[in-house]
């Protein structure tokens, strides 16, 4: 079936979730925020639409509209690929009104609020016997409501950030996605207000470096059967422990392989998925850490290493079939390259990482890059236009 006449996939987000679904020639229509606008520019393509996604009821107007003429030109529901924890509170919201137009698996109701809430997902973990760490609110932890001891890590409750409450965001968003205490002295840092310390949560710190740090990612059917799955690890993040992923790999661990098809038929899990986990590095027990019921940018270095779950999806929703993978490569790593020059300045400061074994890192295997791609180059190429113009006209007083 060649690319025009394959069903189009709506994308909601940006190459990471474009390329691998292009990867199937599979046609991508894009919609999505302002500062996306460069991922239109893939030859993967074939229509867009820039919306402001923090304005609700607009969003949902332009993925009816959308929908509705698709659904008109092929007579047939589109498959849709969300990238956010935003995406996922829309879908949610108004699952009956989108399910008319496109193809997504919606796990239960009990799942999808502990999934939002960590201190839910504790609980749920809890009963379901699983190996997660120990949590309490944070306003319990300084009442000396628990034998949790330093350190510890403080993650905000609530995963949307619009429902995380601005002042919390913002505290956060300087140290990445959580702020490490390594004792009481530390407490100091906390400058937030105290209304809000029960909208954090407050974790046993597990043990370990960043390369500590993997995941199991799978498609499931409505009973949990898994047709593909796979398992991977950060190199670096930027912050380091905390930050956002810059450096990733593919493993094969056959004992997070297990845990993690263990934890889907628990939880009963549907659709795409990825359960983060840290291997403690005194133990060698993996901690599981949260689970995301959405797509992401594991996906485009799952696809270059041959197991594509965008197209597993696809197959699966769209032509009812059950598009089983096997096994896979680990050749290919994946890097954020402007963010990774960041993590190795961070490594490098802290005497944990020379130039040279960073540069190693990219001549001694394959790597794919967030933007930079020779079979996909236009974005890149506006984005590298655009910062010298930017420069030129700094340098001109323009």
């Amino acid at each position: 079936m060649t690319n025009q006449q394959k069903k189009p996939a709506v994308v909601l987000g940006g190459l990471s979730l474009i390329r691998p679904t292009g990867f199937a020639h599979i046609p991508v229509v894009m919609i999505e925020n302002e500062e996306e606008i460069l991922s239109s520019l893939s030859r993967y393509v074939v229509d867009y639409r820039i919306v402001n996604k923090l304005n609700e009821a607009e969003y949902v107007k332009t993925l009816v509209e959308v929908g509705e003429r698709l659904l008109g030109k092929f007579g047939h529901r589109s498959f849709l690929v969300y990238g956010t924890d935003s995406d996922l509170k829309v879908i949610y919201a108004h699952a009956d009104l989108l399910e008319r137009y496109y193809l997504f698996l919606i796990n239960g109701p009990a799942l999808r609020g502990a999934l939002i809430d960590k201190w839910r997902f504790y609980l749920l973990s809890r009963e379901k016997g699983l190996t997660i760490p120990e949590t309490v609110r944070f306003n319990d932890f300084l009442g000396g409501k628990t034998q949790l001891q330093f350190p510890i890590i403080l993650k905000p409750r609530v995963t949307y950030r619009e429902s995380t409450g601005r002042e919390i965001f913002a505290f956060f968003n300087k140290y990445g996605k959580a702020f490490i205490l390594q004792g009481k002295n530390d407490l100091s840092k906390v400058n937030l207000d105290e209304r809000y310390f029960a909208d954090v949560v407050a974790q046993q710190y597990i043990d370990g470096n960043d390369e500590d740090i993997c995941s199991f990612h799978g498609f499931a059917t409505e009973e949990s059967e898994i047709l593909a799955c796979f398992t991977g690890k950060k190199i670096r993040t930027y912050p380091k422990f905390t930050g956002q992923s810059t450096y990733l790999e593919l493993v094969k661990d056959e004992d997070l392989l297990r845990i993690g098809k263990e934890i889907t038929k628990k939880l009963e899990i549907k659709g795409i998925f990825k359960i983060d986990f840290k291997k403690d590095l005194g133990s060698g027990i993996y901690f599981m850490l949260e689970i995301n019921l959405r797509f992401n940018l594991w996906h485009h270095l799952g696809a270059v290493n041959g197991i594509n779950l965008p197209h597993v999806a696809y197959e699966y929703l769209v032509n009812n079939r059950k598009l089983t993978i096997e096994d896979y490569g680990t050749r290919y790593r994946w890097c954020d390259f402007s963010n990774d020059c960041l993590a190795f300045r961070e490594l490098r400061d802290l005497g944990e990482i020379e130039w040279r074994r960073w540069i190693a890192d990219f001549v001694r295997g394959k790597t794919v890059y967030k933007m930079f791609s020779l079979n996909d180059p236009m974005p890149y190429v506006r984005w590298l236009i655009g910062g010298i113009g930017r420069r030129l006209g700094k340098w001109a007083g323009i």
